[in-house]
């Protein structure tokens, strides 16, 4: 008997390696599929969560633009180095392009974003604005809203066709013009 005390330690055989890693496969082909499952759906919610706050973003930029613009008649209109022109006037524009302008990480998704932008004064007491904008005389409250069909990345890996999801929001500013 030697010094480390080895007589009784048992040499493991190449059969019960090849056992232990059948079991891991057996095991990781139980939980992969789920641990891949909840991952993707973690990476799901989390540009769910981001188009919200990115639609959030672009409706208080409109605002702020039809805060500043309000009952400006003017025919061109610049706001963040960009020139919108419109007929009566370009307050409109501005403001349907700033909500566009401020999409950020949803243009890197799809290119071609475009939400629905429509604006009120003065914005109805419940729900959305009905009546066209036609400017806002100063000190009157301006409703901006956009709405954005967001399409799930997920379900085409699955096979299946894309859901979509309504985003929206709402901004109110006082005129300052």
């Amino acid at each position: 008997m030697s010094a480390s005390g080895g007589a009784g330690r048992r040499i493991p055989s190449s059969a019960g390696k090849s056992g232990q890693r059948g079991q891991s496969m057996v095991e990781f082909a139980l939980v992969g599929p789920l641990f891949f499952l909840v991952t993707l759906a973690v990476i799901e919610c989390s540009l769910l969560f981001n188009a919200q706050i990115t639609i959030d973003n672009a409706v208080r930029e409109g605002a702020r633009a039809a805060g500043i613009c309000g009952s400006s008649k003017a025919a061109a209109v610049n706001f963040h180095g960009t020139t919108y022109t419109g007929q009566p006037s370009a307050c409109p524009a501005a403001i349907i392009g700033e909500v566009q302008r401020s999409t950020g990480f949803l243009k890197v998704l799809s290119p071609n974003i475009n939400p629905a932008v429509s604006m009120c004064s003065p914005p109805p007491n419940v729900g959305r604005c009905a009546s066209a904008y036609s400017g806002a005389p100063r000190g009157s409250v301006i409703q901006v809203e956009a709405k954005y069909n967001y399409s799930f990345y997920i379900f085409p890996f699955l096979g299946e066709s894309s859901p979509t999801i309504a985003l929206s929001s709402t901004a109110k500013v006082v005129s300052q013009q």
